[in-house]
């Protein structure tokens, strides 16, 4: 009866790596319709082209923290309890399908100017769900986890060359409303996605899951009193790994490289880097394959260690990048930004150390005790969303800090100021910008918060009476000043 089992979970195993891949694809939709395709969606909700850096702020402070809401609640209740993760995760996969066929119908009605403050309430509603499911998903499929990393850097490369491709041949043709309908389209793709996915979920996995935390027909031997003090201990080191190298992934990219130091060529490099980004997950794939994996014990491999090089690599090209804004005089910083192809080089490698760091790390994570633990795969899930919220506000509260004083050089805040006061004044101000930014996740009214803004209408009235011989006191009386707030 085993064997047969056995026989067929082996069956089965090329349509979990499948359910695995396709769905880190699907989930992935979400910020890029978010972020991604945003400077088309204001084209139909009619928002003017300079609240563009509004509206993408706006949706991705409000996507990264409800996705670590989810992520954070869905870790803890695994860590406490664990129990019906299995049917947890079948409900948020119908949930999935459904608020992408929301999102659409969302998109499409609402007339001239669209629900824009309700398609983004759908958008907060599918980040939270997003941050849910992640943990149920790595929980069932911790087996497979190296195909969902693979996923993510091919949604990237995936949406890069739809949006290129639809371009083309829509201006090729030479038809009309092309923002409009790349969305539109980008859209049904997404929910085909979640029903694809939805289907081979459920014939690779089926409902439910063991109260162990494993499929049941996973077979991956994790005992159910796995110690979880015990199994942090020995997984620490991936779990560091992943936390710091892939939480600082936003804090200087794509705002400072390649944008801001590289100006109109910058969306050349961010391009590269989609390409290049999955370079790693997927040489790691084939390496687990073949048993040559960071997916072993690191105790008796210790090379995985060595990968630790990654996150000093990392630090030292963000520490760059901000001497190239800071310090523009210096050679270092005048190579950078003088040569876009130095720049594209840092940039890169940037990316590619990112990669390495949280491909690494998250295969690692769930196998360094005696058996897999896939809570281990929860808890790195939760700390790596944990940094990214917390380096990517700060990298923004810093963006924001430094374009205030960027044009007048001669009165630079810490111009008379010590290295160790300077530090403190950049990090003080970003973090301060950034817990501001963060009472923005929420609102009634999205058009109105990313388009307030205050006019003056002055209405001149003509006075065809002669007054020539009785002049008015008043220096200006046919001008009547009406303040009028949008």
């Amino acid at each position: 009866m085993s064997k047969s089992k056995e026989n067929g979970d082996d069956g089965k195993k090329g349509i979990r790596s499948a359910a695995a891949l396709l769905f880190g694809l699907t989930i992935c939709q979400t910020p890029h319709i978010a972020f991604s395709s945003g400077k088309f969606t204001i084209s139909r909700f009619k928002i003017p082209q300079h609240c563009l850096g509004l509206y993408i702020n706006r949706m991705i402070i409000t996507f990264k923290l409800w996705t670590f809401v989810g992520v954070m609640a869905m870790t803890t209740y695994d860590i406490f309890c664990g129990k019906i993760m299995g049917e947890i995760n079948s409900t948020l996969m119908f949930s999935v399908l459904a608020t992408y066929l929301m999102m659409l119908l969302t998109y499409y009605t609402g007339g001239n100017q669209g629900h824009l403050t309700l398609y983004f309430w759908v958008i907060t509603t599918m980040s939270l769900i997003m941050g849910l499911i992640f943990i149920t998903a790595v929980k069932v499929m911790s087996d497979n986890i190296s195909f969902l990393i693979v996923s993510f850097p091919l949604a990237g490369i995936w949406v890069s060359l739809y949006h290129l491709l639809f371009l083309f041949i829509w201006r090729y043709f030479r038809l009309q409303n092309t923002h409009y309908w790349l969305v539109f389209w980008q859209l049904v793709i997404a929910v085909s996605m979640a029903g694809l996915t939805l289907m081979l979920w459920f014939v690779g996995y089926g409902f439910s899951i063991q109260e162990s935390g494993q499929h049941a027909t996973a077979g991956s031997g994790e005992g159910s009193n796995s110690d979880i003090f015990t199994a942090l201990k020995q997984a620490w080191h991936p779990i560091l790994m992943s936390g710091i190298g892939y939480g600082m992934q936003n804090l200087v990219y794509p705002s400072i490289a390649p944008y801001k130091l590289a100006g109109s060529d910058g969306h050349g490099i961010y391009l590269t880097t989609l390409f290049t980004g999955s370079v790693p997950p997927l040489t790691l794939l084939c390496l687990s394959k073949i048993g040559k994996g960071p997916d072993v014990k690191w105790s008796e491999n210790q090379i995985w260690h060595g990968c630790s090089l990654c996150v000093i690599v990392e630090i030292l090209c963000a520490a760059l990048f901000i001497c190239g804004l800071h310090y523009p005089d210096w050679k270092i910083s005048q190579a950078i930004t003088g040569n876009t192809c130095l720049l594209w080089i840092l940039t890169i490698l940037y990316d590619f150390c990112v990669q390495v760091a949280n491909a690494v790390g998250s295969n690692g994570a769930p196998v360094q005790g005696k058996k897999r633990n896939s809570t281990m795969s929860t808890v790195n899930s939760s700390c790596y969303s944990f940094t990214q919220i917390i380096f990517s506000s700060i990298g923004d509260g810093y963006m924001r800090t430094y374009q205030k004083h960027e044009n007048d050089r001669e009165n630079w805040p810490t111009k008379h100021c010590g290295n160790l006061r300077a530090f403190w004044f950049w990090t003080w101000n970003a973090t301060k910008v950034s817990l501001s930014e963060f009472k923005t996740a929420l609102t009634t009214d999205l058009r109105g918060a990313i388009q307030t803004k205050k006019e003056y209408l002055f209405i001149v009235y003509s006075d065809d009476t002669d007054n020539s011989s009785n002049p008015p006191k008043t220096k200006n009386p046919t001008v009547m000043k009406i303040v009028h707030d949008i």
